[in-house]
């Protein structure tokens, strides 16, 4: 598994802090808008118990989490390593190579689709969704949710079916969109 940080929005306005996890073998990701960079407060526990969720799903005895060796992203892998029921392998990612922590391009993938999401809701709405909006942290998770379900890889596979074997079979609702149910 692979974590790093990203931003959204512009450059010097507040903005949006996203976390993004990629789990390499399946491509499978998951990212969500937290409030800052690194642990902090007890009121921010679910972000590492969240993403430990998203690795014991997998099932696998042991793991291998890296990340870049930034002290906020450390000190958030060792809490998500204490609350995996996996044994877990720390990894820093090699300066330098942007294959090394795998979240380069994806995170940069992942962020293209949310700004595409977000002009999308945008007009629909006919309103501005600001980098605190809580819908910001929606669109992080549906972004991933279609990435995972959607993007056909090299292989000729999504991430999804590479992780459960078979193609995903619900079906996807536009952003935004009103659902009767």
């Amino acid at each position: 598994f692979s974590i790093d940080y990203g931003f959204l929005g512009d450059e010097g306005q507040p903005t949006s802090v996203l976390l993004v996890t990629k789990e390499i073998t399946t491509g499978m990701m998951m990212s969500m808008i937290v409030p800052r960079k690194g642990v902090g407060a007890r009121d921010e526990e679910w972000i590492h118990r969240r993403l430990a969720q998203f690795i014991n799903g997998f099932g696998f005895k042991k793991v291998l989490l890296r990340s870049d060796n930034e002290n906020a992203i450390l000190a958030l892998r060792k809490r998500i390593a204490a609350d995996c029921t996996a044994q877990v392998l720390e990894e820093d990612a090699i300066k330098g190579e942007s294959q090394a922590n795998g979240l380069a391009e994806i995170g940069v993938r992942i962020v293209e689709g949310l700004r595409t999401l977000i002009i999308d809701a945008e007009t629909k709405t006919r309103a501005k969704i600001h980098d605190s909006s809580v819908v910001m942290a929606w669109l992080a998770e549906h972004a991933c949710t279609l990435y995972n379900r959607c993007t056909v890889l090299p292989d000729g596979r999504t991430s999804w079916q590479k992780a459960y074997g078979k193609a995903a079979s619900l079906s996807l609702v536009p952003f935004g969109e009103k659902v009767l149910w």
